[in-house]
């Protein structure tokens, strides 16, 4: 059915109709989503208080779903000049994966159905991301909470080897053979969830922790973190723990690409990131070329005091100086 199927995707995105009562109906929606993020409390940390701590007013901080003022003033022309400007055909690709038995009549198709596509290029420029931190960022929010929540994330511009960071971030806390999950979870007891995330933008990574503990104990977890962080940064990673790292995200990689959709996710995520679309070959071969020493120099200018921005979320703000007397150990700077 692939020529039913990119007939209605096309006439989706270049014929939308844009009816206002469904726009209404998908206001109310949004807005429902909206309230989701706030009442979740890890949402709440990682949107609203941490993303606007790291990235300030840069677009990068923005809600996904937008606030509630700002769904309000979404109407029919907001949403068609959008389109206009972005939607063109030096702005767009069509992605296809999967069983393809007939690639001429394939582009054909969607020559054909795409081909309408303005031929102009984007009328909106991305607003770019400058990197002026120089200390430390802390927001403590009090919220009544069963524990409290923890986020601390680290920048680094310009960006470096996203498979150095990849192998860092896999060793600092993706998964069960983690160092946090091992040393913080496992044999300390602080925390039942804690883990690292890595987040890839054109002209920024972002490196962030995020965990829960007890709120009786919670400073005595946040110090072991940081604890983890330094000694990263100031010892050398065994070849043992880093061929571990590289399997562990080579078979990620490689599982994802199995499936149709995350290897046409994976194009789009390499072509509209860095205008090129990479071979697993040469995936593997970048990775499989870090060695120790990348890996400490990333992690010695990623780890430092002046690059944190911490927000704790079920904690008093009382507690702000002992805190960053915490946050101020790390050193590095």
């Amino acid at each position: 059915h692939f020529e039913l199927a990119v007939d209605i995707v096309s006439d989706m995105v270049m014929n939308p109709l844009l009816d206002k009562e469904i726009i209404e109906i998908e206001r109310r929606s949004v807005k429902e989503e909206y309230k989701m993020v706030l009442s979740n409390p890890e949402s709440f940390l990682s949107d609203i208080v941490l993303s606007p701590l790291v990235f300030g007013d840069n677009p990068l901080a923005f809600v996904g779903t937008g606030t509630d003022e700002e769904i309000d003033r979404i109407d029919r022309n907001l949403l068609s000049t959008y389109m206009e400007d972005l939607f063109t055909g030096p702005n767009a690709a069509v992605i296809c994966a999967g069983n393809i038995r007939e690639y001429d009549r394939l582009l054909e198709v969607i020559t054909k159905c795409f081909g309408a596509l303005p031929a102009y290029p984007p009328r909106r420029k991305k607003r770019p991301y400058i990197d002026e931190q120089t200390d430390l960022h802390l927001q403590i929010v009090e919220k009544e909470l069963e524990h409290t929540l923890v986020g601390a994330t680290f920048k680094l511009m310009p960006l470096h080897s996203r498979h150095v960071l990849g192998i860092l971030e896999t060793i600092l806390g993706e998964g069960m053979s983690s160092r946090l999950f091992l040393n913080i979870r496992d044999r300390l007891g602080f925390a039942y969830d804690i883990y690292s995330n890595l987040d890839i933008y054109p002209d920024v990574a972002t490196m962030s922790v995020f965990a829960g503990f007890d709120s009786a104990n919670w400073k005595v977890g946040l110090e072991a973190i940081m604890g983890e962080l330094r000694l990263l940064r100031e010892t050398t990673v065994s070849e043992e723990e880093l061929d571990k790292a590289k399997e562990m995200l080579l078979g990620q990689i490689e599982f994802a690409l199995e499936q149709p959709r995350g290897l046409a996710l994976g194009i789009h995520e390499s072509w509209s990131m860095f205008g090129r679309v990479r071979s697993f070959d040469n995936i593997e071969k970048s990775i499989r070329s870090v060695n120790a020493e990348d890996v400490a120099c990333i992690a010695g200018e990623l780890f430092k005091t002046s690059k944190i921005n911490c927000a704790v979320l079920g904690a008093s703000p009382d507690e702000e100086r002992e805190v960053r007397k915490i946050l101020n150990s790390l050193g590095g700077d």
